[in-house]
């Protein structure tokens, strides 16, 4: 026959094809296909083929359709399926209320165990093929791969039937929908041990068929979902989009015909082992109620949040709750406290012994936090350093043992300053103690280390920013000296205390940054150190003085390079008191001192209405003052239109209570308090630092982040900022003169002059290595006696590492003594080399024409043109004095002549004395000076020869040709001249 001799493969892909053909022509048409394609009928399975007699199977066919027909098992299906939401909007990730209060009653942000595992998850995937656990129950649909081996050899892939049976070859029907997976494999087996001999069946799912459920409750996306047979609740949930933080997670209803199925997601989400898997069937219902009671924990646990209790249950056991939150997050001591809420509403916080038969009840938190916080052994080392954490002191007990470590300076170290914070042990403070790092790592010295000391490195620009607040704070404390002042308020302790306190506020805020620093040198400076010794005043102030403006020469709306220009206002603020012109208006708008505006301390242009700024929750009503029965001079508010624009605008912009405008205030602020507290524990949740960002052990601050002000080290380090700045201070050197970076510089103690001079970039390339000033002042403590002296100490070129700098100390180097670098001057005209030419101290005109290259055949020196600056200058002053001279007299003569019977000038006289006087001012000098330009000359009479300075012209002209004749003669006019040379003797 034709189909004899085909190979396996083609005679199953003949045999597909006659299925399909079954499908569109009906059974007999496709029996008489069958037998075309090449397959006869056959009463005996064929060994490796396809299995089977043809008749049987479209006997099957006809009995129970195309799901219960045995398929040859060649073609296999897909290994997993995906399954896809339908597309929809977001879930909303805003804290839920329970959220909200929960999170109140712990002081700190908690969010609902549970919800997030929902989060971007819109898709499952469930197996197509494989084994299955027993516990599976089959239905129809269901596809089943099922082998045979031994005496008959056989694989036939086959549906569960409409009518719940499986039907093989030589077998009667298997019953398989409703039956477990395991049972179903037990009764093949058996009916196979009864149809053949020495044969063994195995069984597998090679699909699974689909279902639809139906999620309803607090989801997201509540609706039809399509699954398989082996999908469970879960998967259904994430289809919906998820359980909204409204909804319980422990009390999920699965309805299936008249029974319902309790589904608790925690024992999924916790992994629990005793929990049989739930798996679904077609037309469930899966519903989800709102979410019931609730406890917390928060602290040393491995997952603070909010915990649902189970249906049914009133309370929980701590030890339960405890397990829920993960357990304690490292082994150490804890102590334990419960807040619970009374019967009236009532808080209270219970210290607990031990979690042993102690429960929480609905709304209780369970805090866990550390009974023992101490390290002891270890130290700490921060700064911008990839080695920045704890060290033990058993391999690191030396500072040296630590900073010879490779990196442990950082990338770009600065090396002359470390601190140390040490806790004292009897007063539990902490004191600062400073280290040069360039000394302790060449060996000149060394720090023993103490448990649970902080060692502080610091780079190049944190450097920069420590030197900035130290400039500003002394220059604040100079300025600030009000203890000597007469007619200032309080005592002179009081004094000084709130000018320290206010230059240390300026100081420990003060950043490089644009807007970080002050002008101490404003003109208004005095008003402010003054009105700060009053503690009303004093008091007013935050630190830098960002309040408005309100310390001269800031203002943080303007550029760095404009500080202190411009005092100006902060918007919502009033003008700053202490600018130049602030006082009386007068009866006019007139501009004030340097800033040209009608008020005081504003920037030029703007006028004074527009001080005043909008209040958003008034509208346009917030742009003006009241004037009706308020105005002032010059129509600007007096004091009582003031106070009412500020009854108006409310206190800093907030309306009053009752005022228009408070309601949407309110609801501003309780948006911008949600808003915060959603950002609160989102940070809490995904962590504030990133890897390279380790924290402290003394609080969440990165220990190797850059500090951009003395506030940011004071917190990381545990010292007081006032403590820091001052000791910044007191370790502060100046390096002046012929260093390529001059300027203050932080020592941590005793360093070589050479390490200084390094870190300011090193020596000029003319700086006077053989000698170095010092400025030193030596301080008696005991005797309360110093002394400050200024000498001079030999280097001898190659001295520096043996000269000590001290703190405070004042070191300047002198450039080399040169004639070079003077300036330049011009010679133009008839010399061989024209051009600017480079001076050199005391250099005289005669060389400078032979660094021209001398005069050519055609100067003539006697008509030279020489200009000097400094002549110009002298000449200029003549004519100012001349002018002024003419117009006082000129004045004197109006006011005699309108006294006396003489007659004041006539007014043609008045009118050109006063245009004489004009054009005295309009003159420009021109700096001539008469010299001596013909070398022969200079050579002879060297007196003449005038020494040059910076900025001289000299300019040599063509000999003239030709001789000019006028006055009494028959034909005036111009001749030739005939050549003669020019001598000194003829020229005598």
């Amino acid at each position: 026959m034709a189909g004899q001799g085909l190979s396996p493969c083609r005679k199953e892909r003949r045999f597909a094809r006659a299925l399909r053909i079954s499908a569109r022509i009906g059974l007999g048409l496709a029996l008489t296909a069958c037998v075309a394609l090449g397959f006869a009928p056959s009463g005996e399975a064929q060994t490796g083929g396809l299995g089977g007699d043809i008749s049987g199977i479209l006997q099957q066919m006809q009995n129970n359709g195309t799901q219960g027909i045995t398929v040859p098992s060649s073609a296999r299906q897909p290994q997993s399926q995906t399954i896809q939401a339908p597309s929809g909007p977001p879930p909303v990730t805003v804290p839920s209320r329970v959220e909200l209060v929960m999170s109140k009653r712990a002081g700190l942000p908690l969010r609902q165990f549970g919800y997030d595992v929902f989060t971007g998850m819109n898709q499952v995937t469930v197996p197509q093929v494989g084994s299955v656990q027993g516990y599976y129950v089959l239905g129809p649909g269901d596809q089943l791969h099922i082998s045979l081996r031994g005496q008959e050899n056989a694989a036939y892939d086959v549906y569960v039937g409409n009518d719940g049976n499986v039907t093989l070859p030589k077998l009667p029907p298997v019953r398989a929908a409703g039956r477990t997976f395991s049972d179903f494999q037990a009764s093949l087996e058996a009916a196979v041990k009864q149809a053949y001999v020495a044969t063994s069946v195995y069984v597998s799912v090679g699909q699974f068929r689909q279902i639809n459920v139906t999620v309803a409750g607090e989801v997201n996306a509540p609706g039809v979902k399509q699954l398989t047979g082996m999908s469970s609740p879960l998967d259904a949930l994430i289809l919906a989009l998820g359980v909204k933080n409204s909804g319980s997670l422990r009390n999920i209803k699965i309805l299936r015909g008249g029974r319902t199925i309790p589904f608790d997601l925690y024992r999924t989400l916790l992994v629990d082992s005793t929990a049989r898997p739930v798996l679904l069937t077609d037309g469930d219902r899966i519903v989800v109620p709102p979410v019931g009671k609730v406890v917390a924990a928060s602290g040393w646990v491995g997952r603070p949040g909010i915990f649902e209790l189970a249906p049914g249950q009133d309370r929980m056991p701590l030890s339960e709750l405890l397990r829920l939150a993960g357990g304690l997050q490292v082994r150490g001591a804890y102590r334990y406290s419960l807040l619970t809420t009374g019967a009236g509403g009532a808080r209270a916080m219970d210290a607990l012994t031990s979690l042993k038969g102690e429960y929480a009840k609905d709304g209780d938190v369970l805090f866990v936090e550390q009974a023992v916080s101490t390290e002891e052994g270890s130290f700490q080392l921060l700064g911008p350093t990839s080695l920045a954490g704890s060290y033990s002191l058993s391999k690191y007990s030396t500072l040296a043992d630590l900073l010879r470590s490779p990196g442990a300076m950082g990338q770009s170290p600065y090396m002359l300053l470390g601190v140390i914070s040490r806790m004292d042990p009897r007063t539990l403070q902490r004191k600062v103690v400073g280290f040069s790092p360039t000394e302790i790592r060449d060996g000149r010295a060394n720090i023993t280390l103490q448990s649970r000391d902080i060692v502080r490195v610091f780079s190049r620009s944190e450097f920069d920013q420590l030197v900035n607040a130290v400039n500003i704070y002394s220059a604040r404390l100079d300025y600030l000296d009000v203890v000597n002042q007469p007619g200032m308020l309080g005592s002179a302790a009081e004094i000084s205390a709130h000018a320290q306190q206010q230059a240390v506020n300026a100081a420990i805020y003060a950043s490089v940054v644009p807007g970080g620093g002050l002008n101490p040198y404003w003109p208004g400076m005095s008003q402010y150190a003054t009105n700060m010794a009053n503690p009303a005043f004093a008091g007013t102030m935050t630190p830098n003085g960002m309040q408005g403006g309100a310390v001269p020469g800031q203002n943080p709306n303007l550029p760095l390079q404009q500080q202190g220009q411009y005092p100006g206002v902060v918007p919502g603020a009033t003008q700053n008191p202490y600018a130049v012109g602030q006082g009386a208006m007068g009866a006019a708008a007139q501009p004030y001192g340097t800033t040209t505006g009608q008020v005081p301390g504003q920037i030029p242009q703007q006028t004074y209405p527009q001080l005043y700024q909008q209040n958003p929750y008034y509208g346009a009503q917030g742009t003006t003052y009241p004037t009706t029965g308020y105005q002032g001079a010059a129509g600007y508010p007096n004091a009582t239109g003031y106070s009412s624009y500020l009854q108006r605008m409310g206190v800093n912009g907030v309306p009053a209570p009752g005022a228009p405008g408070y309601s949407q205030y309110l609801y501003d602020q309780r948006q911008i308090a949600l808003q915060q507290q959603n950002d609160q524990i989102q940070q809490a949740i995904s962590g504030p630092f990133a890897l390279d960002q380790r924290m402290s052990s003394e609080g969440n601050i990165p220990v190797n982040a850059e500090i951009v002000n003395v506030a940011q080290l004071s917190s990381q380090i545990g010292v007081a900022p006032d403590v820091m700045i001052s000791f910044l201070a007191d370790h502060r050197v100046t390096l002046s003169g012929a260093v390529r970076g001059p300027g203050t510089f932080l020592v941590g103690g005793p360093v070589a002059l050479e390490d200084l001079v390094e870190s300011a970039g090193g020596p000029q390339k003319w700086t006077d290595m053989s000698r170095v000033d010092l400025q030193r002042t030596l301080v008696n403590t005991k005797t309360g006696q110093s002394k400050t002296t200024q000498s001079t100490i030999a280097l001898d070129g190659a001295k520096l590492a043996s000269v000590e700098v001290l703190p405070r100390d004042t070191f300047r180097f002198d450039p080399v003594y040169t004639d070079a670098d003077q300036g330049t001057v011009a010679v133009q005209g008839e010399v061989r080399f024209p051009g600017n030419f480079s001076l050199v101290r005391g250099q005289r005109l005669s060389e400078l024409l032979k660094q021209a290259g001398g005069l050519t055949p055609q100067a003539y020196p006697y008509g030279a043109v020489f200009l000097r600056k400094s002549a110009a200058q002298v000449q200029q002053d003549g004519y100012e004095r001349a002018a002024e001279d003419i117009q006082k007299q000129l004045m004197m003569a109006v006011a005699q002549g309108s006294t006396s019977n003489t007659g004041a000038p006539n007014a043609d006289a008045a009118a050109f004395l006063q245009g004489l006087v004009q054009q005295l001012h309009n003159t420009r000098a021109s700096g001539r000076v008469t010299v001596v330009a013909d070398p022969a000359v200079l050579a002879t009479k060297p007196e003449d020869d005038v020494v040059l300075q910076p900025g001289d012209f000299l300019y040599i002209p063509q000999r003239p040709s030709d001789v000019t004749v006028v006055g009494e003669v028959l034909n005036p006019g111009s001749y030739p001249q005939a050549a003669m040379p020019m001598t000194a003797t003829s020229s005598s």
